[in-house]
């Protein structure tokens, strides 16, 4: 996930807040750990897990390692060398070297198809992991499949726009709320689920909750076998809201309790699930900062803090229990890259 200002569509629907803060008497040990100073990743692109626990990412070859550890990279080499990707291993501290690639869009699912470039740029591949081929779609900005789906391929007529779900779920549609009308102001988003024969619409939200949830696209939780959509709120009371969709078209409303980030006029952060409660990257102020938020039934202890400064991406483990985060470099192009750290949130 990449850090996200949540500025993108107006919210108006008001909505009564169902969830609510409780004071924690027993707060996590978020302690990050930098597992090895070859961790180091270009901040321009995606990390992602393979398993529960191999971390993948775009990494650097140990001749530019070298470099960056005498403080010798120059922005010439940030521009020009190839890049390697690389998996990590958290629980054996192994690496490996899986291929070099380019400096372009690098992209994981969770079915085990990668897409990235080719070193010098100019060619992409796509296909599962070890068996990729010359590829000349284009990538998927808010799918989990990475690449977009041709609609003329589509099971359906599609009357909006279409974003993959899992192969096997299905995909989601935005419409207009009526026929003939441009989705800019009200819209109604469906399932069209391979298991049904009708697209089955989502439930619960209003209309420019929906839009405001399409644009920040469906995040698959593999540990719940759904998908986490929210759409911001605005301060004073006005609470940001957050939906389960299950693959059977069931949907499960949660409210994210107010806290810093709505600190400004209108909620300014991304929030992503965990397997025990929720990650929330706020950019309210500086630095920006990373909050974790423990849920206990319908409620959430006292936000926590985690001690990351100047992040940039994360990825949260298939189980829910870990969260990868790339973080420390203070611009970007930068001759000393960010490294990646991982933060134990859930024992279970």
């Amino acid at each position: 996930m990449l850090r996200d200002l949540g500025m993108r569509n107006l919210w108006t629907y008001l909505v009564p807040l169902l969830l609510v803060v409780s004071a924690s008497p027993h707060a996590v040990e978020l302690v990050p750990t930098v597992a090895d100073s070859r961790l180091r990743t270009d901040e321009q692109v995606g990390i992602y897990w393979l398993n529960n626990d191999e971390v993948l990412y775009i990494g650097f070859r140990e001749s530019e390692l070298k470099l960056i550890e005498k403080g010798a990279l120059s922005l010439k080499d940030m521009f020009t060398t190839p890049r390697m990707m690389r998996s990590y291993n958290v629980r054996t501290k192994e690496f490996k070297d899986l291929a070099e690639t380019g400096q372009g869009g690098f992209c994981y699912s969770r079915s085990g198809n990668v897409a990235y470039s080719r070193p010098g740029g100019r060619e992409y591949v796509f296909g599962p992991l070890g068996k990729e081929q010359p590829f000349s779609g284009r990538f998927d900005p808010i799918g989990v499949r990475c690449v977009l789906v041709d609609p003329a391929q589509l099971p359906f007529k599609p009357l909006g726009s279409v974003v993959s779900l899992m192969e096997e779920h299905g995909y989601l549609e935005v419409r207009p709320k009526d026929a003939g009308e441009p989705a800019t102001t009200s819209a109604r988003i469906f399932l069209h689920s391979p298991n049904s024969s009708k697209p089955i619409e989502f439930q619960g939200q209003g209309e420019r909750d929906a839009l405001n949830m399409w644009a920040k696209g469906p995040i698959y939780a593999p540990w719940k076998t759904a998908y986490f959509l929210y759409a911001v709120g605005f301060a004073d009371n006005h609470p940001n809201s957050a939906w389960w969709l299950y693959p059977d078209g069931r949907t499960e409303r949660l409210q994210i309790p107010l806290g810093k980030w709505n600190e400004s006029a209108r909620t300014r952060a991304s929030f992503e699930p965990v397997g025990c409660g929720l990650l929330i990257a706020s950019s309210v102020g500086y630095p920006w900062e990373l909050f974790f938020l423990k849920q206990a039934g319908q409620s959430f202890w006292d936000p926590q803090r985690i001690p990351i400064r100047d992040y940039w991406r994360w990825a949260v483990s298939p189980d829910g229990r870990n969260v990868a985060i790339v973080a420390g470099a203070t611009k970007i192009p930068n001759t000393d890259p960010s490294t990646i750290h991982i933060v134990r949130l859930c024992d279970k």
